[in-house]
């Protein structure tokens, strides 16, 4: 049988198991402190999760919220998801990328050993062997808060929040957006889009909930939650 890397570049549906259960055990000790902050969200309505990984957050958020509507690219998290959560009858999942425009065609590749995926409009890496990348198809964030007008929204999708965050039109009804940020100071470029996605929230009157330090520093994530001014 071929080892972990091999069938994690191969896209191996049947036997890929990210390294064995170590990886699905991190999945779910990283989905923690998410969690943790749902009781900041109250109960009822809607709760969207983009980035749903193999489903923990929305396993434990399916008890507070009526629906959850979930979102995840990777092809193997999304499998391990639907059997996690196949009794969960409000819970709905769909294997899409998030993205600022709908039906567009992109590049998900995830890193290896790990339940996470990268998705971007070209290969980054192109000399990657044939299989390495997955093509997938997008949905728009804009399309989302339309179809499921959500109460609260869980945002982890590797880098992809710059993409979509400048530019949200975010639903009357949002009370909540948690995001977890990747490498926001990372480069200027990257300092630029993290401070677009800031600006957006504030034009929308929400304001930061959690203390969280902002001095650009190295760090490769962190957690902001945006709370509607008024709630």
């Amino acid at each position: 049988m071929a080892n972990w890397r091999q069938k994690v570049v191969d896209w191996d549906h049947n036997n890929a198991d990210w390294g064995g259960q170590s990886q699905i055990e991190k999945a779910l000790k990283d989905a923690q402190s998410n969690i943790a902050n749902l009781s900041l969200y109250g109960k009822g309505g809607c709760l969207l999760d983009l980035g749903s990984n193999i489903g923990e957050f929305a396993k434990k958020a399916s008890e507070n919220f009526d629906e959850v509507f979930c979102y995840e690219v990777h092809p193997l998290s999304y499998e391990v998801s639907l059997q996690r959560l196949k009794h969960k009858q409000n819970v709905s999942i769909k294997n899409l990328a998030v993205w600022k425009e709908a039906g567009k065609e992109l590049f998900a590749s995830t890193p290896e050993n790990s339940t996470g995926v990268t998705v971007r409009e070209k290969k980054f890496y192109p000399n990657r062997k044939e299989g390495y990348y997955k093509s997938v198809k997008s949905v728009s964030f804009n399309s989302l808060m339309v179809e499921h007008d959500p109460r609260v929204i869980k945002i982890d999708i590797e880098g992809c929040e710059y993409e979509i965050l400048p530019d949200a039109n975010f639903n009357g009804n949002l009370q909540y957006v948690s995001v977890e940020f990747h490498q926001p100071f990372v480069s200027p470029s990257r300092i630029e889009f993290f401070e677009s996605c800031l600006n957006n929230f504030n034009r929308q009157n929400f304001e930061i909930l959690n203390d969280v330090d902002l001095t650009p520093r190295k760090l490769l994530y962190f957690i902001i939650i945006f709370q509607r001014k008024g709630v």
